[in-house]
């Protein structure tokens, strides 16, 4: 049985990618990887996305305003948002959330759009894709107040404590996990661990939040979507699975939350659970 992946969150929109972008897919098509998603994070980053995902068929696209853009949001902003959403190649509505640690637009503005997000979601009729950063409290509460879209939610890049896992697992969304849970470090490694071991591998998606987070040992390079099997790699040793069985399963959640085009791999495990083995890797970003 082959390795099979979907890296569920990747920017190709993004200028670092404009000068190899087929490249970049080739590699990542020779690495198992049979879909790729790409945000947006405004606007114009969102119609690049779509003209992305037109252009090449192993690529879907979510439209949407980042927290970082949330004071950028006017009147027009959600109405467009709304009609990029019925393009045929969007899969989702995000990347939208909060950030409380960088705090690059109010607090009020990010909650605002954040809450206009889930609402064109659940009109939509489509996923939403969820950041937060140093604002898990606050997210939970806002989620909790507007409910999830019919179709669901995922939280991207996830780097919260156990309690916020577990609230927002209690919700019924998803957890991403990007190559952070590679980084090397005592703290990051016993981070990992007990976050990865707690949320249950049928509510995990990954992701390679590219051109950033380049995992071990690829750090400090450009990051993109081949290096989602790192991500894959590292939840194999805690799960105590086969990173083929972590590929399938992960694929089989992206395929079903994104309703992706692409064909379900097997249910059936291909290898023996075994006992986690744990590499001396994960600095928490």
């Amino acid at each position: 049985m082959k390795l099979t992946l979907i890296d569920t969150h990747a920017h190709l929109e993004m200028r670092q990618f404009r000068g190899d972008l087929e490249d970049i897919l080739e590699r990542a098509h020779a690495g198992g990887v049979a879909h790729i998603v790409t945000i947006g994070s405004g606007i114009p980053e969102s119609r690049r996305a779509i003209k992305i995902a037109e252009k090449f068929e192993e690529v879907s696209a979510v439209v949407g305003v980042h927290p970082h853009n949330a004071s950028d949001v006017d009147d027009r902003t959600l109405p467009e948002l709304s009609r990029l959403s019925g393009k045929p190649s969007v899969v989702g509505i995000g990347e939208t959330g909060l950030d409380f640690f960088l705090e690059r637009s109010p607090r009020t503005s990010q909650e605002k759009t954040f809450r206009r997000h889930l609402e064109l979601a659940a009109k939509a009729g489509k996923p939403a894709v969820i950041h937060v950063r140093d604002a898990y409290t606050r997210a939970y509460q806002i989620l909790e107040e507007v409910g999830l879209p019919p179709r669901g939610a995922v939280v991207h890049c996830f780097s919260g404590t156990e309690e916020d896992a577990a609230a927002l697992l209690g919700l019924g969304l998803y957890l991403s996990f990007t190559g952070t849970v590679t980084f090397e470090g005592k703290k990051n490694r016993e981070w990992s661990e007990k976050i990865l071991s707690m949320v249950p591998l049928e509510r995990i998606l990954i992701e390679t939040d590219s051109p950033y987070l380049a995992p071990h040992p690829l750090r400090g390079q450009r990051n993109e979507p081949a290096n989602v099997r790192f991500v894959a790699e590292r939840i194999s040793l805690v799960k105590g699975l086969s990173v083929i069985d972590v590929g399938r399963i992960t694929t089989r959640n992206a395929i079903g939350f994104f309703n992706l085009p692409v064909p379900l791999p097997s249910s059936k495990i291909a290898y023996t659970i075994r006992e986690p083995v744990y590499l001396n890797v994960t600095d928490r970003c």
